[in-house]
C-alpha cells in the first residue's frame, strides 16, 4: 500500500479549520438578517460569546443577527437547541445574586436596517416574573422617535411560556438597524432567550420632517423661522431664494442640531420682498431632501406642511382646504387630482414610493406612500 504524502504544516491548519466549521458553527458569520421569521435552529449548543465580565457588553452573532448583553457582573450568550429543529438565543447574566440584567441589544451585523415586525422571547429565571421588557428602536446609534413599546408582564419560567412582541403597527419600526431591551425593574437577573424575530424590508424613511417653515419679511430683513421633527444624521441646512420659484441659490447655512425635535430661527438681512424662500437639509451620507415653498410678499407667509410622512392611506394638508391639488410621480406623470376637502387627500390608491404633491400648480413638497 503507497503511504500518503506528509501534509505541510499550513495544510494540516486548513484542514482544521474545515473540519472544526464542518462539526460546529460556521467561521463566516452572515452578515445581514433575512427577511421574515428567523428561529435560530441548530442542533447542538453553540457558544456565541464566553463568560466573562460584562459591564463593558459582550457580544456574539447569529443568522446576521449582533447580541449584546451588559450587567453589572458576568455574561454569557449561546445558541441553544430546542425542541424538534428549533432553537434560541441565551442572553445570561451570573451569579445570580449581583448579576443584574442590564440590557441586551439585538442589531444586524452588517448595519442594514430593517423593519422589525416582533420577536418572540421566555426567561428562564425568577427574578424577570413580574417584570416588562421595554423595547426600544434605534437607527445609527441613536434612539428613532416613536419606537417604543412594552411587552407584556412576564407571568412564568420556562422556553414553554413563551411571549409574543408584535409592534407592525407602529411605523417608528419600519427603519431601524438595532432594538434594545431593558427590564422594567432593575431587579432582573438570569438568562432571557429570544426564540424568534421577524422582520421585514425597511420602508424609505427621509432624514428629516418639516413640520413649519414660516417668515416676516421687510425692507430690511427677513425673519426665518422653521421646525423639524427626527433629525437623524442630518449635517445641515441651506436657506434658499429664488426670484422666479424655479431657480434657487443658497444665501446661508445653518448647522442642524440632530434633536428629536428641533426649533430654529434666522434672520436674512436685505430686501427680498416678492421672492421665493425654501429649504435644503443635507445629510451626512450626501442625500439631501427640500422644504415646502414660502412666498415673501412683505408679511407672514406659511409653508406647505404635509403628514405624516410616510403617509398609508390619509395625507393631512395644512393651511390649503379648497385648493387645487394633483399629486404626480417622480417622473411628473400626473397620478391624482381634485380639491382639498377636511384638510385631507387619499392616498390609498397609490403604490409603495415617493410622490410629488402640488397646491394650484405653484407649491410643492415630496412624500412618500407606505
Amino acid at each position: 500500500m503507497t503511504n500518503m504524502p506528509k501534509l505541510p504544516a499550513a495544510c494540516k491548519i486548513l484542514l482544521a479549520l474545515i473540519l472544526s466549521v464542518s462539526t460546529s458553527h460556521s467561521l463566516f458569520s452572515q452578515s445581514q438578517p433575512a427577511l421574515g421569521t428567523t428561529s435560530f435552529a441548530t442542533s447542538s449548543t453553540v457558544l456565541l460569546a464566553a463568560v466573562g465580565e460584562c459591564t463593558g457588553g459582550k457580544s456574539g452573532e447569529s443568522a446576521g443577527y449582533r447580541f449584546t448583553l451588559f450587567s453589572a457582573a458576568n455574561c454569557a450568550i449561546n445558541n441553544a437547541t430546542g425542541s424538534g429543529s428549533d432553537g434560541h438565543i441565551n442572553l445570561i447574566t451570573t451569579p445570580l445574586v449581583t448579576g443584574l440584567w442590564q440590557e441586551g441589544r439585538i442589531a444586524s451585523v452588517n448595519g442594514s436596517e430593517f423593519q422589525l415586525d416582533g420577536f418572540v422571547f421566555s426567561v428562564l429565571t425568577t427574578p424577570f416574573v413580574g417584570l416588562q421588557l421595554n423595547v426600544t428602536g434605534y437607527r445609527n446609534n441613536v434612539a428613532v422617535p416613536g419606537a417604543t413599546a412594552l411587552t407584556p408582564v412576564i407571568t412564568a419560567i420556562s422556553l414553554a411560556n413563551a411571549v409574543t412582541v408584535n409592534v407592525t403597527a407602529n411605523p417608528a419600526f419600519d427603519n431601524i438597524d438595532e432594538f434594545r431591551l431593558t427590564p422594567s425593574a432593575p431587579t432582573a437577573q438570569g438568562t432571557v432567550n429570544i426564540q424568534s424575530i421577524s422582520i421585514s424590508a425597511a420602508q424609505t424613511v427621509l432624514p428629516v420632517s418639516f413640520t413649519s417653515l414660516r417668515a416676516t419679511t421687510t425692507a430690511s430683513g427677513s425673519t426665518v423661522y422653521f421646525t423639524t421633527e427626527s433629525e437623524i444624521n442630518v449635517a445641515d441646512y441651506e436657506i434658499q431664494l429664488s426670484a422666479n420659484g424655479t431657480d434657487f441659490t443658497t444665501i446661508q447655512r445653518l448647522v442642524a442640531e440632530n434633536q428629536a425635535r428641533n426649533q430654529y430661527q434666522l434672520l436674512l438681512p436685505g430686501d427680498h420682498r416678492n421672492k421665493w424662500l425654501r429649504l435644503q437639509s443635507n445629510d451626512r451620507d450626501g442625500s439631501k431632501q427640500f422644504s415646502g415653498i414660502i412666498y415673501l410678499r412683505g408679511e407672514a407667509a406659511q409653508a406647505l406642511i404635509t403628514y405624516p410622512n410616510p403617509a398609508r392611506d390619509i395625507l393631512y394638508v395644512e393651511q390649503r382646504e379648497g385648493q387645487s391639488f394633483k399629486i404626480s410621480g417622480i417622473q411628473g406623470a400626473k397620478l391624482l387630482g381634485g380639491q382639498i376637502k377636511n384638510g385631507q387627500v387619499n392616498v390609498q390608491s397609490l403604490a409603495s414610493g415617493m410622490y410629488i404633491l402640488t397646491i394650484n400648480d405653484i407649491e410643492s413638497i415630496k412624500f412618500y406612500k407606505r
